[in-house]
């Protein structure tokens, strides 16, 4: 069984212009948006980098950070991609207060790319570390299924932040192939 190759790629959240209509280019691609930081995975470099925050007086928030999944590959999927679970397998590298900010592009309410979203702490939505029941992120335009690679086959915009307290360690957190701070996609397919 060959399964699809889901990957996510990273956008920079301050960039201004639209990136719809080419979200499932990826580097190395002719036309990649100016707005394309990388494709992201488990090796050096490849990592959703939050940045480095001060919690010396009081709990702060990461930088937003914004990135999508994309089908690279179906593999021996031939119809579709479906009950798509986004989730936190592991945040065993937080031992102090944290918290795990989502802030989804939802299609209705908020009609996609937004520049300069700011994903704070009071998020009302926060990332499950637990495998969820049912489906919790959608197609960009709001179906439930992604059925093959092109633009409009990417999930929702899902903005990230990490809430971090001053009981949490000083150092490191996450890092590539360590497992122990990773934002997963589960999926059914047929």
């Amino acid at each position: 069984m060959v399964t699809p190759i889901i990957t996510f790629r990273e956008f920079d959240v301050a960039g201004g212009a639209d990136p719809s209509g080419i979200r499932h280019l990826k580097s190395g691609d002719a036309d990649v948006h100016e707005n394309f930081i990388k494709s992201l995975g488990t090796s050096v470099g490849e990592q959703l980098d939050f940045g480095i925050n001060n919690i010396s007086n009081s709990g702060i928030n990461s930088a937003t950070k914004v990135v999508l999944a994309h089908m690279d590959s179906s593999g021996d999927l031939t119809t579709q991609l479906f009950n798509l679970k986004f989730w936190l397998p592991s945040v065993s590298s937080f031992t102090g207060t944290s918290r795990y900010n989502l802030q989804k592009s939802n299609y209705v309410l908020q009609s996609g790319w937004k520049p300069n979203l700011i994903v704070q702490n009071d998020s009302i939505e926060q990332v499950p570390t637990t495998l969820p029941t049912s489906g919790n992120i959608l197609r960009q335009d709001g179906n439930a299924e992604i059925t093959g690679s092109g633009d409009t086959e990417v999930t929702e915009w899902l903005y990230l932040s990490t809430f971090t307290d001053t009981d949490e360690r000083v150092g490191l957190h996450g890092g590539p192939g360590l497992n122990t701070f990773r934002y997963r996609l589960t999926a059914d397919y047929f």
